[in-house]
């Protein structure tokens, strides 16, 4: 980790080597004076820059600049302050960013307890977020590769470009999305319990929309967002068509035309495109349960200039508008977004690797927002219903689909345009467009529905989009495979119809039992079935005649233990409803036990050896029927299911250890040495390290001694167990090929320590923190002056005395830490001088680190040219 005491930072010296880097290779030319940002000028997103401070570091922006209040903490950031213009990303005011933020956090923490497929997790500090407006003549990728080396910044990226919103097509058709047997029953919900949103909220979120057309009703705009270019309103003004149109006889009517709507604009008060903004100031203008919908899509990694819409991807491809989403969703908004018409697979690896160390398309990483991605409309549509037109992205972040065509809605003017724009209607509206909002209109009706059954209690983000999900109309296969993925259709009635009080309980049905967390003596028995107050469980082993039943559960699982391995067994369920009447048995749903067998590596005594190669020549291994070796907790996880693997460094001292998943794909690894399996000693352990590709496998490079056995330790994220490979390689001559991360983290056995530290890691030894007065020393064994002539050009010299004979470690780091030069002799008693060669290094700040029995101390030198 980082050291968090930065105020100690070395800011003095730091502070001159980035000045000095800055003025020397940043400033083409002399800073100009700033300039007034005008709303889509493109120069101004080539000069405009996201960067995100470490958490709760105080940090501000004021009048255009960056301040600490005078503590210091910016200095080692020297001219880089000087840059450009800076603005808070999110215009609220700290504390209501702070109590979102708190918000979510409890929301995750809680949701990641029920659902392992969610990953704990700190919520970003949106307080942290900056915008850059770069003078001209900035270097700008310079400047980056500065400011993502600062221990100061988690993030620096260049902000993305607002898109053109998409055009209708030429299609001529009906409207249907309302229907009960091709759109999402909303007419059955309107027919069953005359519901039509009433007492939700829906935010629109895009450029702009006419406030003016006769068939909206009143649409405030959300306080501190802006729009686009209000000429250009047809997009917008179709969007809340759909959800909001008027219930008046003529026109169109919106699915959820009881509800109210706002709009945010995607532009700040700056004049900068910032959803972020627009998300968390939608946060404050609407209540939990309600809905916020992102009808925006950005460029991607395989965007090109004359393109078009081709790349495009979500707006949480950004870490940004990621952050904002997932605060959002974690005080209770749900979330609607537009998957984008790209034509994407994002599961492909370049989507998938993500964007600056920021992996939004990994499902440890979900967002909690509704993806929502667009399919053949019925029964006007082009082809078969509910599959995925060739625009729409796909992939398995995607949980639901809608129309991507012939949408009847607002605006446009193409079906009727004989009055005026305030009275244009489209029979035409499509793509991820026309589709999200059908989505946000289901929403808003079983929200409504759910809202008036519980006494004003509302679903959450997670519990509405399985909803979704489980009662939908599934994807279809037409002109593109029903395995890329965009999910099924909402059915508004069918989600309904799980949670409203009815006189009848039906039993649940084999489709709504599943198991999971299947070992070879244990599993979880679990229940769809939602809106009732009790589970009620049974099972046996197949074959067996008596059945064991269970104690009942207000939740909708319940787990077992004492199975045996390799045997088949069966399961029923029962629920008690809201009517307090209870349902028949479930038909029977089969699970299996694994079996019982241990690896061959399960303990650390029979590791797996492994020789260091140039190449990745890889070790197939599992740890299904692992046990934990040690009772303790690594890497967040207790009592891992771990196998074990030995490899001794090679001779150039450096070694790569690299995993690949196989059935397991989320793994852990630890690293350990020692001289036996029976005396090891803890390095480092690694978890999501991305290794150029987005996966969840670890890689990670040790330097050491040569010869010195490694022992390496491999287990499931979450003790989740399968097959992996596993491969040593000799770093100096290894071909990785890859990406910058092939390597992973590096640590290095340090002989004086305990413990090893990365080698990336500022200020490893706390003596850094040395003052001048600290700079003799001395001890019953030894003494130590201070290292002359410094600063120095090409050599210095340490001069020291020692009252008895010992072995003497005279070790030089640079700033980051990192071993540069190590002198290890035993020397007589007497008085003595260390020469230290700096001619091969470069010019900067070096620690002097003197070791002998129980002395142990550190000075600065200053090489010089």
């Amino acid at each position: 980790m980082r050291n968090s005491n930065f105020s100690s930072y070395c800011f003095n010296t730091i502070s001159q080597i980035a000045k000095s880097l800055l003025l020397l290779a940043i400033f083409a030319t002399s800073v100009m004076a700033q300039k007034a940002i005008q709303p889509l000028d493109p120069t101004l997103y080539e000069r405009l820059l996201c960067i995100k401070f470490q958490d709760d570091l105080p940090v501000f922006a004021e009048n255009g600049r960056l301040t600490d209040k005078g503590i210091g903490l910016l200095a080692p950031l020297g001219v880089a302050l000087d840059a450009g213009i800076y603005n808070k990303m999110i215009g609220l005011d700290a504390s209501i960013l702070d109590e979102m933020r708190h918000n979510a956090q409890i929301f995750w923490d809680n949701a990641a307890k029920t659902d392992a497929t969610l990953r704990p997790g700190k919520m970003a500090d949106m307080n942290r977020y900056f915008t850059l407006l770069l003078h001209e003549g900035i270097d700008k990728e310079r400047l980056i590769r500065l400011l993502q080396s600062s221990p100061l910044i988690e993030h620096v990226s260049t902000m993305p470009k607002p898109v053109d919103p998409p055009t209708p097509g030429n299609y001529v058709g009906n409207q249907t999305y309302l229907s009960n047997d091709y759109g999402i029953n909303a007419n059955q919900v309107y027919s069953t319990y005359n519901n039509r949103g009433l007492g939700i909220k829906v935010v629109d979120i895009e450029g702009a929309y006419n406030p003016s057309h006769q068939d909206l009703p009143n649409i405030p705009l959300v306080s501190g967002t802006y729009m686009s270019n209000p000429n250009d309103h047809n997009h917008g003004t179709a969007v809340l068509g759909e959800m909001v149109s008027k219930d008046n006889g003529w026109g169109t009517t919106g699915i959820a035309s009881a509800g109210n709507a706002m709009f945010a604009g995607n532009f700040d008060q700056y004049g900068q495109y910032n959803i972020a903004n627009a998300i968390s100031r939608a946060v404050t203008a609407s209540q939990a349960g309600d809905i916020i919908l992102i009808e925006q899509h950005l460029e991607g990694p395989n965007s090109y200039p004359g393109g078009g819409q081709f790349g495009y991807v979500p707006v949480e491809y950004y870490k940004v508008f990621y952050d904002a989403v997932k605060i959002a969703v974690g005080n209770n908004r749900i979330v609607v977004e537009a998957a984008g018409n790209g034509f994407q697979n994002l599961d492909e690896t370049v989507n998938y690797k993500g964007n600056v160390n920021h992996y939004p398309f990994s499902p440890a990483s979900n967002s909690g927002a509704i993806m929502v991605g667009a399919g053949y409309a019925a029964t006007t549509g082009s082809v078969t219903a509910r599959s995925r037109m060739d625009y729409s992205n796909y992939g398995a972040r995607l949980n639901v689909q809608a129309f991507g065509e012939k949408v009847w809605t607002t605006g446009y003017g193409d079906a009727y345009g004989a009055e005026g724009v305030n009275y244009w209607y489209t029979a035409t509206f499509s793509g991820t467009s026309s589709a999200s909002p059908i989505v946000a209109g289901a929403c808003m009706l079983i929200q409504s529905m759910y809202k008036s059954q519980k006494n004003g209690a509302v679903l959450s983000p997670l519990q509405i989009r399985d909803l979704l999900v489980s009662t939908g109309k599934s994807q279809q296969s037409g002109p593109k495979p029903i395995s890329e993925k965009i999910g099924p259709l909402p059915n508004a009635f069918a989600a309904i119809q799980t949670f409203v009080v009815n006189n009848t309980c039906n039993a649940p049905t084999v489709s709504q039992l599943s198991v999971t967390n299947i070992t070879s003596s244990s599993a979880r028995l679990n229940c769809s079935v939602s809106g009732v107050q009790i589970y009620d469980w049974a099972y046996r082993q197949v074959g067996a005649s008596t059945w064991t039943d269970l104690s009942s559960t207000t939740v909708n699982y319940t787990n077992i233990s004492g199975l045996t391995a390799n045997k088949q067994y069966e399961f029923l369920a029962a629920v008690r409803c809201n009517n307090n009447t209870w349902s028949n048995w479930s038909s029977t749903k089969t699970f299996t036990t694994s079996g019982a067998s241990t690896p061959p590596n399960d303990a650390v005594c029979n590791a797996t050896l492994m020789n260091a190669g140039s190449s990745c020549s890889y070790t197939n291994s599992s740890n299904v029927g692992a046990t934990a070796t040690y009772n303790d907790a690594m890497c967040s996880t207790t009592n891992p299911r771990d196998v074990w693997f030995r490899c001794a460094i090679p001779s150039t001292g450096k070694v790569t250890f690299r995993t690949s998943a196989g059935s397991l794909s989320d793994a852990v690894m630890g690293v350990f040495w020692g001289s036996s399996c029976n005396n090891l000693t803890y390095i480092a352990c690694e978890d999501d390290n991305s290794n150029g590709n987005g996966s969840s496998m670890p890689v990670m490079t040790i330097n050491g001694q040569a010869g010195t056995m490694l022992w390496v330790r491999v287990w499931g994220y979450n003790n989740a167990s399968g097959s992996f490979s596993i491969c040593a390689m000799n770093y100096s001559t290894a071909n990785f090929g890859g990406g910058s991360n092939d390597e992973g983290p590096v640590y290095t056995i340090d002989p004086t320590q305990s413990h090893p530290y990365p080698a990336d890691q500022a200020q490893v030894y706390e003596e850094t923190q040395a003052t001048d007065r600290d700079m003799v020393s001395h001890s019953a064994q030894a003494f130590v002056g201070k290292v002359f002539p410094n600063p120095t050009t090409e050599q210095a010299v340490l001069p020291y005395t020692l009252n008895e004979a010992g072995n003497v470690q005279i070790i030089l780091c640079d700033l980051l830490g990192r071993m540069v030069q190590t002198q290890i002799f035993e020397q007589a008693s007497g008085e003595h001088q260390a020469e230290i060669d700096l001619s091969a290094l470069n010019p900067g700040v070096y620690f002097v680190r003197f070791r002998c029995g129980d002395l142990a101390q550190v000075q600065q030198i200053q090489v010089i040219r």
